[in-house]
Parts: structure tokens; sequence; C-alpha cells
């Protein structure tokens, strides 16, 4: 895989994390239901880890080689 394929699977696991963390929250503050906030509570961490990622190969210098 090159370096472009790369962080564009990267950028599309982090759009699809935060979407399932936002929609798990959106449930769970409508419903209160357990389930929702199970999957909040592991989708929400994947989420913020996946964005750093993302922002931190976003800031970091590119190789030349």
């Amino acid at each position: 895989m090159t370096k472009s394929q790369n962080s564009r699977i990267l950028r599309n696991v982090a759009i699809g994390a935060v979407l399932i963390a936002a929609g798990a929250g959106a449930a769970y503050f409508f419903t209160h239901d357990p389930v929702a906030l199970r999957v909040l509570w592991l989708a929400g961490p994947i989420a913020l880890t996946s964005v750093g990622f993302v922002v931190l190969q976003a800031v970091l210098p590119k190789d030349e080689g």
C-alpha cells in the first residue's frame, strides 16, 4: 500500500468512528438506553484516537522519499 492509500483508509476509519460515536451519543441522549451507552463507551475512544492520528498525520512533515 502506498502512503496516500494509508492516509485515505485512516481518514475513512476516523469518519466512520466519529459517525458511530455521534449516533450512539444521540441515541443515549434521547433514550437513555444502556446499550447505546456501551456503544458510546467503546466508540468514543476509538473515534478520538483515530481523529488524533489523522490530525497528527496532517501536522507532521511529509517524507520526500
